[in-house]
C-alpha cells in the first residue's frame, strides 16, 4: 500500500510541476498551445526530477552514469539532426530524431532501470505525453519521436549496463545485499 501511495505522491508533483510552469512558456494564455507547452516543460522536468531523486536518495556513484546517459542522449541526437537534413511537418529543419522526446526517455527509463516501476512508470507516462505533444504540435513525425524513445531506452540501459558491470568488476555483486528497510545496511 505505501508502495501505491509514494506513486500517486510522485505522479501528482511530476503533473503539478508541468502543468504549473507550462504557462509560462506562453505569456499569453493559448489554449492552442496549452499542450505543446506543457510538453516542452515536462521534457525539462524530467531529468530535473530524475537528479533530484537522486540526491534525495544519496546515490552519488550513479550520478556520473546519469550525466553521462543525458551527454549521450543530446550528442547522438544533435549528430543525428545536423546530419540528416530532414524537415518538419510545419516546414522547419532538423526533424530526425526529437530531441524532447529522447530527453524524456532517458529520464524515464534511467528512473525504470535504476529505482523500478514506482518512479518508471509515471515518467514513462509523461514521456510518452512528450512525444505525442510533439507529434500533436506537427513539430515531428511519429518516426521522429520513435527515433527518440530508442536512443533514450538506448543510451540509460546502456549506462545502467555499464554501471553494473564496474560495480561487479570493483565491487562484486551486491544486489542481494539488504537495504536499510530489510534491516542492512545500503551499499551502492
Amino acid at each position: 500500500m505505501r508502495h501505491i501511495t509514494g506513486m500517486k505522491h510522485f505522479l501528482l508533483a511530476i503533473t503539478f510541476m508541468t502543468i504549473i510552469l507550462s504557462p509560462f512558456r506562453c505569456p499569453h494564455w493559448d489554449t492552442s498551445r496549452w499542450l505543446q507547452n506543457t510538453g516542452d516543460v515536462a521534457e525539462i522536468v524530467l531529468p530535473c526530477v530524475v537528479t533530484v531523486i537522486v540526491l534525495v536518495k544519496n546515490d552519488f556513484p550513479i550520478l556520473p552514469y546519469w550525466i553521462t546517459a543525458g551527454m549521450a542522449t543530446i550528442l547522438s541526437v544533435n549528430f543525428l539532426k545536423y546530419t540528416l537534413p530532414w524537415k518538419r511537418p510545419n516546414g522547419g529543419k532538423h526533424s530526425f530524431p526529437s530531441g524532447h522526446t529522447a530527453t524524456a526517455f532517458v529520464s524515464a527509463f534511467f528512473l525504470w532501470l535504476r529505482y523500478g516501476p514506482r518512479h518508471g512508470i509515471p515518467a514513462l507516462l509523461l514521456a510518452s505525453f512528450v512525444g505525442y505533444s510533439r507529434i500533436y504540435s506537427h513539430s515531428h513525425y511519429l518516426h521522429d519521436v520513435l527515433a527518440g524513445v530508442f536512443i533514450g531506452l538506448f543510451c540509460a540501459g546502456t549506462t545502467e549496463y555499464v554501471y553494473s558491470k564496474w560495480r561487479s568488476l570493483f565491487h562484486g555483486n551486491r544486489r542481494n545485499v539488504p537495504t536499510k528497510e530489510e534491516g542492512g545496511k545500503k551499499v551502492l
